[in-house]
């Protein structure tokens, strides 16, 4: 049913968060940095705690990001990409 419901619109473009419950601020942010590859809850909460917005994480340096624990050394890497790279189609 859910399949059906998904496929049976192929105008309107599939959502990859599907429904969410409202979120607070908080939580919204959280969600944000935490959907990047590579990056979990945990990694999401300390780089928000250590940077304080989500535009500071996406504006920090490299070797900014590789200080927060426990982001590994693709992390940034993969940030950085996001942040900075066109979006084409």
């Amino acid at each position: 049913m859910i399949a059906e419901k998904e496929q049976g619109n192929r105008n309107m473009p599939f959502n990859q968060h599907g429904k969410r419950s409202r979120l607070s601020q908080n939580e919204a942010k959280e969600y944000v940095v935490s959907s990047m590859l590579g990056t979990g809850p945990t990694v999401a909460k300390n780089l928000l705690m250590h940077f304080g917005s989500v535009e500071n994480i996406m504006i920090a340096l490299r070797e900014e990001l590789i200080k927060v624990e426990p982001v590994g050394s693709g992390t940034p890497d993969r940030i950085r990409e996001l942040a900075g790279e066109r979006y084409d189609l």
